[in-house]
């Protein structure tokens, strides 16, 4: 987390949001481990104008990836189901465009429609975060939890 500060809050002096956003993240972060959901996650991705050059981006665009333990299921669906939009915008007011999904490289083998079905989420999310508006490759910042 000290290196996304250092390269995209620290180096851009003369910003004026996005001290803000990363703050923001910051505080969203700690509302995700209030209500549980932080301990579940496997990993998050970082995009948007953030990770450019642009000096005052309005937010942070994330895809955070559920660890699917066995015991978590239920949690994570009913989350997904009837909670994700309601988080979603919570964390608008943090500066953050947060999205969820299941890491696919976590379910186990043998769950060939899970697996399927969140790969493909996957690729959805590389798409989205994989290309700038002029459709160039552009890279995705992957941080383990």
């Amino acid at each position: 987390m000290q290196d996304v500060e250092s390269f995209f809050v620290r180096d851009f002096s003369t910003s004026q949001t996005r001290a803000r956003n990363f703050a923001g993240f910051q505080q969203f972060l700690s509302i995700l481990s209030t209500i549980g959901v932080k301990q579940r996650l496997s990993k998050l991705w970082l995009d948007g104008s953030f990770l450019t050059n642009k000096i005052d981006p309005n937010d942070i665009d994330l895809v955070f990836y559920f660890n699917p333990e066995p015991n978590d299921i239920p949690y994570i669906l009913q989350f997904l189901q009837n909670e994700a939009k309601k988080i979603h915008t919570i964390g608008v007011q943090y500066y953050c465009d947060a999205y969820f999904c299941i890491d696919h490289t976590l379910i186990p083998s043998n769950e060939i429609d899970a697996k399927r079905h969140f790969e493909y989420e996957t690729k959805y999310w590389m798409g989205q975060f994989g290309f700038n508006r002029d459709a160039r490759n552009k890279g995705i910042i992957e941080l383990i939890l």
